[in-house]
């Protein structure tokens, strides 16, 4: 199955020489960066009852243009069993969305950070590897493929979420020293960060400053790095160094989907644009209605009358 779509994947990139280029540079470097490593041959000679391989594929994301993201299909199935179904989810230890943004509005001065690359910076025990292998051959036909490990946890997996985020959670608590900006960092940690985002404000530059320099320094303990600053302050973003701060191509920018203006400071949901000149039809209505992204329900008033329209359609059985 994993050769199979292996082969699938290798046509499709054939004839995308810019996607096959961003997709063998994104394996050298979880080669170079010890996140994957090449099995040698007796390695695979053995047996090892936890071997499994996965198929892999790249994802692009509209909002980040000319990025792309390797995952790997762990929902995969072959004779009816996939790494997922032998995974357990793990506790639920993922923030309300809604409380972090609501927290995100509390005080003046807003600061946002990134967690450069979070679940390849939680290790995955020897013991495990094995279930996380899959093939690669530099895109050479030539030659059969190569088995590689992912060292690291994965996107695709279904523990993936609750291991990084206790991961996480586990710096803060182990390293953070008896003063007060160290036990607000950890708070920060434990109560600001939605998935790989900290969103957090403060009450004067000055705090914000603080707080900034010392999570940075928190979570780099655990091998995390806090990186791609944003302020809707300039002075706390002038303390940041250049290359660690964000690229922004305007004041509006997305933060946990929902566009932030960090000139006004002013938090929204992005219109959805329709296409009128296409044929409504029902199907089209709820896709529409879909892609409204509203998590504190900000436009509720005028998106309920899109919702009782969906419903009526239904109620009437429209084709």
């Amino acid at each position: 199955m994993a050769l199979r779509r292996l082969q699938q994947l290798e046509k499709g990139l054939l004839r995308q020489p810019e996607k096959a280029d961003k997709y063998q540079k994104i394996i050298d470097g979880y080669l170079d960066q010890g996140f994957a490593r090449r099995l040698p041959e007796e390695e695979l000679l053995k047996y090892h009852p936890r071997r499994w391989y996965l198929p892999h594929h790249g994802v692009t994301n509209p909002h980040k243009p000319g990025k792309l993201r390797l995952v790997f299909d762990a929902a995969a199935s072959s004779q009816g069993t996939s790494l997922n179904s032998e995974l357990l989810v793990g506790p639920d230890m993922l923030l309300s969305l809604p409380g972090v943004l609501l927290r995100f509005r509390e005080e003046a001065v807003a600061i946002v950070g990134d967690i450069e690359k979070m679940y390849h910076q939680v290790r995955v025990i020897p013991d495990d590897q094995p279930a996380l292998s899959f093939f690669w051959r530099n895109l050479d036909l030539t030659k059969p493929p190569d088995a590689y490990n992912m060292t690291v946890t994965i996107f695709g997996a279904r523990c993936s979420p609750a291991s990084a985020n206790y991961v996480l959670c586990k710096t803060a608590m182990d390293h953070q020293e008896d003063t007060v900006i160290s036990r607000k960092a950890a708070t920060a940690v434990q109560r600001n960060v939605y998935m790989d985002d900290l969103l957090r404000t403060e009450k004067t530059v000055a705090d914000a400053i603080a707080l900034r320099s010392e999570v940075t320094k928190l979570v780099s303990r655990g091998g995390f790095r806090l990186t791609k600053w944003r302020s809707n302050s300039e002075e706390v973003v002038l303390d940041v160094p250049e290359e660690e701060r964000a690229g922004m191509d305007g004041p509006t920018e997305n933060v946990l989907g929902c566009p932030w203006n960090s000139v006004e400071d002013t938090l929204g949901v992005r219109c959805v644009e329709v296409e009128t000149s296409q044929h409504i039809t029902k199907r089209r209505v709820v896709a529409i209605v879909a892609r409204l992204f509203d998590p504190m329900g900000l436009v509720a008033p005028y998106s309920l009358q899109a919702k009782l329209l969906v419903q009526r359609l239904w109620a009437q059985g429209l084709g």
